[in-house]
């Protein structure tokens, strides 16, 4: 199902089964985030774009240095702009 998954940190999921669940937590919560699987001292959060059909088309996303409390705060954010984003791709 995925190709091989390279680990760039020692952060980065590696592991099919543990991707598979993560994708899964990002349907079911409607945002996804890290915390340094990319860059250690790095995390972020997402939230998709959805086009006129209501498919994700894109995603906007954060890339800040402890998401910590303020995750709510971001994904509220984040989803509020994403929305203005798929109400101007439906004009």
């Amino acid at each position: 199902m995925f190709a091989e998954l390279v680990r760039v940190t020692p952060y980065s999921i590696s592991s099919p089964r543990v991707l598979a669940r993560q994708l899964a937590a990002v349907r079911r919560d409607g945002f996804a985030s890290t915390s340094g699987e990319m860059d250690v001292g790095n995390a972020s959060v997402a939230v998709p774009v959805r086009g006129p059909d209501g498919e994700v088309v894109a995603a906007l996303g954060l890339v800040v240095s402890s998401l910590g409390r303020d995750r709510p705060r971001l994904v509220a954010a984040l989803t509020v702009a994403a929305a203005g984003v798929s109400r101007a791709l439906r004009s």
